[in-house]
Order: structure tokens, then C-alpha cells, then sequence
């Protein structure tokens, strides 16, 4: 199904110019015991290209704006719940220093923000809250896994979970202004590009 959906979108606007980077989801570990994030990442990079890191957690930049991508994914005991390794938390203080000067997009497959699931929650996200707080450059923390569309701004940080694309009516799209840091939003329609 996952390749259906990716051929339909390269069908639909055409072999990719701008480079697209991943980020590891609950599900893409699901697929098989020996997978692992590292594993899965170096396998993005062989289909994507050498432009692609071949780890889960990383950095690009683009314009003024520094992305860095986060894991979070237990890989020990695969499950729907978020945890980001203390080293991960550590790696991710030490780069908002590092780029302590830029405006910074963190994106991630698990959002920070609650849910009214149990079994779809973060652990221990008040220290991964705690080093946001800690730092004044992040401007949003981009995530999906909930599997639908909601935004909030939390101590100025805009945190936008985004729906999976195969199962929703609507994508998002997330426009930054890279030398303001502005960010807008927009919902639009998959029959406008998927039409019978």
C-alpha cells in the first residue's frame, strides 16, 4: 500500500526536485523484529539519495532556518508510545546550543502536545519539554502519529501535528519564511490532485 501511495504521488507531481527527508514513525519499525531506526534510515538513503542522513536523528539547513529531525521511536519493544533516549534529549540540547543563533524547525513523527490515548502518549515528555523551554530558537515542532490535523503554541514554540496522507481527505502544507521565522499553515484538498 505504502508504494502505491508513494508511486500515486510521484505520478501525480512528478519525480521530486526539492529533496525530501524522513523521519522514523512507530509503524515503519512494526514492519519487521530485525528492523531498527538506524537500519531503516540507511535504506531512506539508498532510495532518496546521498543528500539523505543515514542516522534517525539529524540535522539540515535551509536558508536561515536549521531543521533538526528527532527519533523517539523504542525500537527494543516496538509500540504506538513515544520515548525519546536520554542520549537523544542530550544530542537535541547540545545542537539548540550549538545553533543557538538560527531559527530551528524540529521535526519528529511523535508530537509533544497531550491526546485522549493512553496508548498513543510520550513518555517522560516534561524533560524534552524542559530542554525546549531551556532555549529561545525553537520556532515549531513539526509531528504527525496522532493521525489527525491540530495546532497549538506553546511558550512561543507552534507545535503542528500533521494527518497521515493516505487515509485523510486533506494534507497540510507548511510554509516558514526562513528569514523571519513566520510560519502559516494550509489544509487542501487531496481530490484537488487525486481526481477520478
Amino acid at each position: 500500500m505504502k508504494k502505491f501511495l508513494f508511486t500515486l504521488l510521484i505520478l501525480t507531481i512528478g519525480v521530486p526536485v526539492l529533496k525530501v527527508f524522513v523521519t522514523v514513525g512507530n509503524h515503519d519499525l512494526l514492519l519487521s523484529r530485525e528492523m531498527t531506526a538506524d537500519y531503516y534510515m540507511k535504506r531512506t538513503r539508498k532510495i532518496l539519495g546521498n543528500y539523505h542522513p543515514s542516522c534517525a536523528n539529524y540535522i539540515f539547513k535551509k536558508g536561515n532556518l536549521v531543521f533538526i529531525a528527532m527519533n523517539g521511536v523504542k525500537e527494543v519493544i516496538p509500540g504506538p508510545n513515544g520515548y525519546y533516549k536520554e542520549s537523544e534529549i542530550i544530542w537535541l540540547d547540545r545542537q539548540l546550543t550549538k545553533f543557538k543563533n538560527k531559527k530551528v524547525v524540529i521535526l519528529q513523527h511523535f508530537p509533544l502536545l497531550d491526546t485522549n490515548s493512553k496508548s498513543a502518549g510520550l513518555y517522560k515528555k516534561e524533560i524534552y519539554f524542559n530542554i525546549l523551554n531551556k532555549h529561545n530558537n525553537v520556532i515549531a515542532v513539526v509531528s504527525g502519529h496522532y493521525h489527525n490535523n491540530r495546532e497549538e503554541k506553546i511558550n512561543n514554540v507552534y507545535h503542528i501535528v500533521t494527518e497521515k496522507f493516505s487515509d485523510n481527505t486533506y494534507y497540510k502544507i507548511i510554509s516558514i519564511n526562513d528569514e523571519d521565522g513566520f510560519i502559516y499553515t494550509t489544509l487542501v484538498d487531496k481530490s484537488s490532485i487525486c481526481a477520478d
